[in-house]
């Protein structure tokens, strides 16, 4: 029961204060109350520079929790307990909803209003099985305000319009192609058909075998809980749900005794306390809603073994997709924050590496080609599970298989038990853990709120902030594991019962069976509305139509004003050149920046002259699809005297992982320059630097080539990322779709698409079948190719690229030495020649004549489509139409395509961009999840029409598009991220201001006049759609 107050709740106006180390140290006393909020406890984290406050608001009990550090980046999260009760998607559906009006903004979409209304960092809404959340991040004190003013607004008293619910959730519809064929015959029935946003994005996910078989593992481990039921909701039983059982489910359990908040940042809590009461003293207390858990009474005594049938991989063998997974329920006794902590390390120590117990059981024995999905311990559910488990199963061999992988997982664990774990291994988990803990990633803030907001409403019983730091739990299993750990392998898994063996196999009659499913409830409404009723859906149809293209008044949203947008860009920390090794051509730098005592090591490497021919040529055709793959075993395959396994261990007690991947990049120099070079990395405390450079100087100079177990090594990772590339088509495939249209545009989109498009999803697809046979002549290929590139590349060392590193400023000297040092041990041939990683490919002239775009289909095993579109032009970054269309894609983003594509057309999201994936000289356009694919063509081929009328393009629609903008490019910035702008994409920090001055003085009239380059009516452009199979035609009676 709640009250509401007339009095409107205003956001009051943020001065200024010192922000940063530079603020008010908080002066809080453990006991007392401040706006209605008591501090329950305070704890300091001095090795995180953060400090946490745990508040329970008087009237409600709701909990908060404030982490004060100097990061200017503020982040705040408030989040529900919402366990699913049916497959009906009800949480999913109210996230969204929420977000679409509420008491004090009662404009039609408040959340995509305010993301062109502020200079967000972070904003987003999250559905999980037990919970909801709604964060958002953002470094300007004003746009903190408003948010959390609109934030608690829409989750607390949102509309939960009926007219929402339908566009939202699910609703009947004429087909318009079929509603045109009727017009002017007044007895015409028009054709119905269901549409909506989640319906559809959950057509999408379903249709996911990972997805898949996560759902499965849950509903077969965790009997009578909330877990069977798919939270997201189930296409056919979102169909079920009402509008009413959604308003119900707002009112039980969006409610602030039901919450929890979080916030973290500079800015004083005091002021978000004081908002949260207005809002939370409104309504009378309530209850915690239990979230489900495993009852004793629901464990098995006895292992159990299930069989299901589930969707198929878009790309890959069929034959090949089986999926086998042994899963353990924890027992209820392992519940409190050290047996959580153990469980973590244990299963790291089981799985993590190629010398792990798990990884050497499971898939360098060729029983699977990669660990099956949710595998591990799932520490985020309400009763924990712990899988192990592999996909890419032959289906032919699938009982045998079965066997095989659950007799392996179980001598696994009983070996472990027995023999225990190689010491090094556990220091390498704990120095793992220590450097993540030390490391500030840009968005630090929002992983703290949402894992700790969510860890708080699953796990009730344990305080959220014990999770901020493990490192004191893990120093004290480092010296004693066999005595923390050990135990555990008997109670959790030897000797537990509740344990199922799950086997999926791939059944090309999921998909249509759901299809067929869902085409006969559009049959039934067809067959049992009366004329009149389908006319009145027709009526209800346009009126919703003409509802969401009517522009309305937003003057009740706050928001920020262009002149809130700093005029100066971001400087980052310059290098400084230190000496290079006589004869080389390495750029050796140093970048000083506080790191929290951590050392982060770049490189760019040349690629071979052969290489860099094909790229600049004019046909790149020849380019192998496979070259990231072979890259990628560069430091996999074992260095000097140690083996794979040997150097995995060493990798991980010196470093965060060597990485290595090869980069054909734009360069923002000019149209036609671009960077080539095999780039490298890894990050690692100062201590250790020496040691790591010492391990990567082996893994460059005397790489394992050449026994059998290197052949074997080369098969277990290739399987492993062909299987991971071919499934990643369902939840990316805007991107592949516009990566596909470009790639027959110019040199770049082309190597994209070899190189990371349906073209190598297409390659690894095929080389998976070669992989069947562990010693034919696949194998024996990409040994040959990773050969010829690990024999080139330390020579290539020193003949040209870069090399720095990010460090604390009384550390640069001496790890500028160590650089130089680490250089100076490569030799290489004819070193005098200096190799570029600049090249230039001269670059495609337009004439942008009228036509029609070249069209292609990619059909495909999925439920909805994704569509991409590029149309190139002349452009270069610093002209003025160049930025003009960046802030023409983001007002497309924010104005048309939201309607037309998400609103209208039912896909779950669409995207305008300024380039040809990250190359300038074009425009990219596309669709996700997306039922009506062709409808949505002829959306964005009306985009340059839209963007010619001056009623689309006002002052403030382009502000608001300038807001957005800048909100990316203003976006903190990680330590481990400087010098990469910098020396693989050559922008300077004159670059930078150079374009944001053109950005803050583009007007509409320059955004009218660059309308043109969005013409997709043009003969040079491209379209490409990703789109379910042709649907079988009926048979015959």
């Amino acid at each position: 029961m709640l009250r509401r107050s007339v009095l409107r709740l205003s956001a009051p106006t943020i001065t200024n204060s010192a922000r940063g180390a530079l603020r008010a140290p908080l002066a809080f006393t453990i006991g007392q109350s401040y706006h209605q909020f008591e501090l329950l406890s305070q704890r300091a984290f001095p090795e995180l520079n953060l400090t946490s406050y745990e508040f329970v608001h008087s009237k409600t009990k709701a909990r908060y929790f404030h982490f004060d550090t100097p990061d200017t980046n503020n982040t705040f999260c408030i989040g529900f307990g919402t366990p699913a009760q049916n497959s009906k998607g009800t949480t999913h559906v109210l996230e969204h909803t929420a977000l679409c009006g509420s008491k004090q903004y009662p404009v039609r979409d408040p959340f995509f209003h305010m993301l062109r209304r502020s200079l967000s960092t972070f904003m987003n809404a999250m559905t999980g099985a037990d919970y909801t959340m709604y964060p958002f991040a953002t470094t300007n004190a004003q746009d903190f305000s408003n948010l959390l003013n609109v934030y608690t607004d829409a989750v607390l008293f949102p509309l939960l319009r009926a007219e929402d619910f339908r566009q939202e959730g699910h609703r009947l519809e004429v087909k318009e192609a079929e509603g045109e064929k009727n017009e002017g015959d007044s007895s015409a029935a028009p054709k119905v058909g269901i549409n909506g946003v989640v319906y559809n994005e959950m057509r999408g996910v379903v249709s996911e075998p990972s997805t898949f078989l996560s759902h499965e593992l849950m509903k077969t481990m965790l009997p009578g809980t909330h877990y069977t039921h798919v939270s997201g909701g189930f296409p056919p039983n979102i169909l079920e749900l009402t509008h009413e059982e959604l308003v119900a489910f707002h009112r039980e359990h969006y409610h602030p005794s039901n919450s929890m908040t979080i916030t973290y940042g500079d800015l004083p809590p005091e002021v978000h306390m004081k908002k949260l009461d207005d809002m939370f003293s409104l309504f009378e207390p309530s209850r915690v809603v239990p979230i489900p858990q495993l009852v004793d009474a629901n464990r098995r005594t006895a292992e159990s073994r299930t069989t299901a049938q589930g969707p198929l991989d878009p790309m890959g063998n069929p034959e090949e997709q089986a999926r086998v997974a042994l899963s353990f329920a924890c027992p209820s006794a392992l519940s409190s924050l050290d047996d959580m902590v153990r469980m973590v390390v244990l299963d790291s120590l089981l799985t993590q590496g190629p010398s792990s117990p798990m990884y050497q059981a499971l898939l360098e024995s060729k029983l699977g080609s990669r660990y099956c999905p949710m595998g591990g311990f799932a520490y985020y559910l309400s009763s924990p599970i712990v899988t192990y488990g592999v996909e890419g199963v032959s289906v032919a061999n699938v009982k045998d298989k079965e066997a095989q992988i659950h007799a392996a997982v179980l001598k696994t664990l009983e070996d472990a038990k027995n023999n225990g774990f190689d010491q090094r291994r556990v220091q390498s988990v704990v120095f793992q853990e220590e450097l993540q803990q030390r490391h500030r990633s840009a968005n630090y803030g929002i992983g703290v709120c949402t894992t700790l907001c969510a860890l708080g409403l699953v796990r009730p019983n344990i305080n959220p902030t014990d999770f901020i730091n493990w490192l004191p739990h893990l120093k004290r299993i480092e010296s004693s594991y066999k005595d923390e750990l050990l135990p555990l392998l008997e109670s959790a898994f030897l000797k537990n019962p509740h344990r199922t063996l799950l086997t999926v196999e791939p059944s090309p009659s999921y998909l249509t069976t759901l299809q067929k499913t869902l085409d006969d409830k559009e049959v039934h409404w067809n067959e049992v509305l009366s004329l009149d009723e389908k006319k009145r859906v027709a009526k209800e149809t346009e009126e919703w139509r003409q509802r969401i293209r009517k522009t309305e008044s937003a003057d009740c949203l706050p928001t920020l004003r262009v002149q809130d947008i700093p005029r100066a860009a971001f400087q980052e920390p310059l290098p400084i050149q230190r000496p290079a090794p006589a004869g080389s051509h390495l750029g050796i730098h140093t970048i000083s920046h506080p790191t929290n005592g951590l050392v982060y090591v770049h490189g760019l490497i040349p690629f071979a002259s052969s290489l860099v021919d094909q790229l600049r040529g004019a046909k790149t055709s020849a380019v192998d699809p496979l070259i990231p793959m072979y890259f990628g075993f560069l430091g996999a395959t074992g260095a000097g005297s140690l083996d794979f396994k040997e150097l995995s261990i060493a990798a991980e007690l010196v470093s965060g992982g060597f990485q290595f991947t090869p980069l054909f990049t734009n360069s923002s120099a000019g149209r036609g320059d671009f960077t080539a070079g095999l780039s490298y990395g890894f990050y690692t405390t100062r201590e250790k630097l020496q040691p790591a450079l010492d391990l990567l100087h082996v893994i460059l100079t005397e790489p394992r080539l050449n026994d059998d177990q290197v052949r074997s090594r080369i098969h277990t990772m290739a399987t492993a990322r062909c299987s991971r590339t071919v499934q990643s088509i369902t939840r990316s495939g805007n991107a592949f779709a516009t990566t596909s249209a470009a790639s027959t545009l110019t040199n770049h989109a082309a190597i994209r698409e070899a190189w990371g498009g349906l073209t190598h999803c297409s390659a690894c697809s095929s080389l998976l079948e070669g992989l069947k046979d562990a010693n034919g002549d696949s194998v024996s290929k990409l040994l040959e190719q990773y050969k010829s590139i690990a024999t080139e590349v330390p020579l290539l060392m020193n003949r040209g690229g870069y090399l720095w590193a990010t460090c604390e400023p009384d550390a640069a000297d001496s790890v500028g030495a160590q650089l130089n040092a680490f250089s100076s041990r490569f030799t290489s041939t004819n070193s005098t020649s200096n190799v570029e990683v600049h090249i230039t490919v001269p670059p495609p002239v337009w004439s942008n004549a009228a036509g029609s775009a070249a069209t292609t289909y990619h059909p495909m095993p999925i439920d909805t489509s994704f569509v991409g579109v590029a149309i190139p032009n002349n452009l270069k970054t610093l002209d003025r139409a160049q930025q003009a269309i960046r802030v023409g894609a983001q007002l497309l983003k924010n104005e048309y395509l939201h309607r037309a594509v998400r609103e209208e057309g039912g896909a779950y999201g669409a995207a305008a961009a300024s380039n040809l994936n990250g190359e300038v000289g074009g425009v990219a356009m596309s669709s996700y999840r997306d039922p009506t694919p062709d409808k949505t063509v002829e959306a964005l081929s009306r985009a340059s029409s839209v963007l010619q009328e001056a009623a689309n393009v006002t002052q403030e629609k382009v502000d608001q598009s300038k807001l957005r903008l800048f909100a990316a490019l203003d976006a903190p910035h990680s330590a481990d991220s400087y010098g990469q702008a910098l020396f693989l994409h050559g922008t300077t920090n004159e670059l930078r201001q150079q374009v944001r001055d053109i950005l803050l003085g583009i007007t509409p009239q320059d955004i009218m006049d660059s309308a043109k380059y969005f013409d997709l009516q043009q003969a040079d452009s491209r379209v490409a759609v990703l789109k379910p199979l042709e649907k079988p035609a009926a048979s015959a009676e």
